[in-house]
């Protein structure tokens, strides 16, 4: 009898043992998985500040902002391409580091940045005056509507907008979607951009998609391959993941 009560209370503690063990050995892998995360963020954000050089202080990355190792992909793209228009869903700092690269690097690149928040566009437009970069971009209002498309409505920037500013344009060589936020009542957000300006995407056109580490923005890379002729240059394993498709 002995024997059986110590046996189940050997069986007990070792079950109990095992468990604490398995949650410390995860909180250890997790712990050393953020701090890479947060390595690879420092590293990319010191090349941004060696390269762009800036002499003034400039809004924080990450969150909802663009994070230092996309926004790295993109200027290094940016400095070897030199885009002619460069199309922009979801101005901040992000809008403020393309312009800097822009005049930094003596690039042709015209920005066109839309943002559906006037508040948050005004205080983009302050910050790229402080930084003498608002010769660089256009940032547009264009607040939120529902549109339809593919028999689907979405709630995305006014295309009359979109379509006004963007009418002299010919040819979009780069977008970069971050925006609109997410929306948990509606769903695949930032799918219209890619049909609503194909008509001005041409071969070599580049798209980049932020946050595409989400299940909308998955099942919108999707729906883009399978609907237009473009090539996968990288699905990357940035720190939100950056999708990035070319125009063939």
């Amino acid at each position: 009898m002995i024997n059986i009560i110590k046996k189940k209370i050997k069986n007990y503690f070792d079950i109990r043992f095992n468990k604490l063990y398995n949650e410390i050995k995860l909180l250890g892998k997790n712990n050393s998985d953020n701090k890479i995360t947060e390595y690879y963020q420092y590293e990319a954000y010191q090349q941004i500040l060696s390269l762009l050089k800036f002499d003034k202080p400039i809004p924080q990355l990450r969150g909802s902002a663009i994070s230092p190792d996309a926004a790295l992909l993109i200027i290094d793209h940016l400095i070897s391409v030199n885009p002619g228009t460069f199309v922009e869903f979801g101005s901040g700092v992000s809008s403020i580091l393309w312009a800097q690269t822009i005049k930094r690097f003596g690039l042709q690149t015209k920005i066109y940045s839309f943002d559906h928040l006037e508040k948050f566009l005004e205080i983009t437009n302050n910050n790229l005056i402080k930084h003498g970069l608002n010769d660089h971009i256009k940032l547009e209002y264009a607040p939120l509507k529902e549109i339809e498309l593919d028999h689907k409505n979405y709630n995305w920037y006014d295309t009359h907008i979109i379509n006004k500013s963007l009418s002299k344009i010919e040819k979009i060589d780069l977008v970069f979607i971050d925006g609109p936020p997410r929306n948990p009542k509606s769903s695949y957000l930032r799918y219209p951009v890619v049909p609503i300006l194909k008509s001005k995407l041409f071969k070599d056109s580049t798209v980049f998609l932020d946050d595409s580490n989400r299940a909308d923005e998955k099942f919108v890379i999707e729906k883009w391959l399978s609907s237009f002729s473009t090539e996968v240059m990288y699905t990357n394993t940035t720190e939100k993941g950056l999708f990035k498709m070319r125009f063939e």
